[in-house]
């Protein structure tokens, strides 16, 4: 079993491109929900948010953290009864309230810095036997 500088090196390494391998993706996924909430049409629906129409979505979402815009499928309204879109709302604005996005952004970035701690932990414990 290797050990030394050379392990802490290499695990260094595999840590660093794996978090930028991580932030790259999650950066590209934000870019295009940005552009999605850019390009797509305002619903005529009174919210406390902005909410917005869209082609390429299969299910609601709430995108942003600081300027949040309720996205829906295109033709939602259409597929669905007055009050069960009026409950599809409501449910998003809950996440809106409880600022979801924040604490799922925070648990991005733990995740980010601690992806690899499981193989450090499982590495110090070969290490000690």
């Amino acid at each position: 079993v290797a050990s030394g500088p050379d392990l802490e090196f290499f695990l260094l390494a595999i840590w660093l491109a794996g978090s930028l391998f991580l932030l790259v993706r999650w950066t590209a996924q934000w870019s295009r929900l940005a552009a999605i909430c850019k390009t797509s049409p305002t619903a005529n629906i009174d919210a406390a948010i902005p909410v917005h129409y869209c082609r390429t979505l299969f299910e609601p979402g709430l995108v942003g953290i600081f300027r949040p815009v309720l996205l829906l499928p295109e033709g939602i309204a259409d597929q669905l009864s007055p009050a069960q879109l009026g409950f599809v709302i409501e449910h998003e604005l809950c996440h809106w309230r409880r600022r979801d996005n924040l604490t799922a952004a925070i648990h991005m970035m733990v995740q980010l810095v601690f992806w690899l701690a499981l193989v450090a932990v499982l590495h110090i414990a070969h290490a000690k036997y």
